[in-house]
């Protein structure tokens, strides 16, 4: 991709491939390329890559990065129960009890099917 145009889609895309491939260190690649071109819009679908990337970071044992981007996640997409409960996961990762029960209160009230 030098010298070529960025194009995000592909790069979301293949990225999301390669984490399902287990090649985490080149989804996060990827990912954050992509994001990158994002510009920092905030959506959906956006949501859906901090969370991969998140996945992607905690994977590689970032947890603190992992983290940012969960908490990216929820920003773009406060609903996001699955988003919620990784960064729950991350801040527990991290031994932050306090922030770890925080975000999976949240994705309690997001979904209560845990309750």
């Amino acid at each position: 991709l030098l010298g070529e145009a960025v194009d995000a889609d592909l790069l979301r895309h293949r990225g999301v491939a390669r984490h399902r491939l287990h090649d985490y260190r080149a989804a996060a690649s990827d990912l954050e390329l992509a994001l990158a071109a994002a510009g920092g819009a905030a959506s959906e679908e956006v949501a859906e890559y901090w969370n991969v990337l998140g996945s992607c970071r905690l994977r590689l044992g970032h947890v603190d990065a992992a983290a940012s981007a969960f908490r990216a996640a929820v920003e773009a997409k406060p609903s996001s129960k699955e988003a919620w409960l990784n960064l729950g996961q991350a801040r527990r990762d991290a031994g932050d009890a306090a922030a770890a029960r925080e975000a999976l209160d949240a994705a309690l009230e997001v979904d209560d099917v845990f309750a």
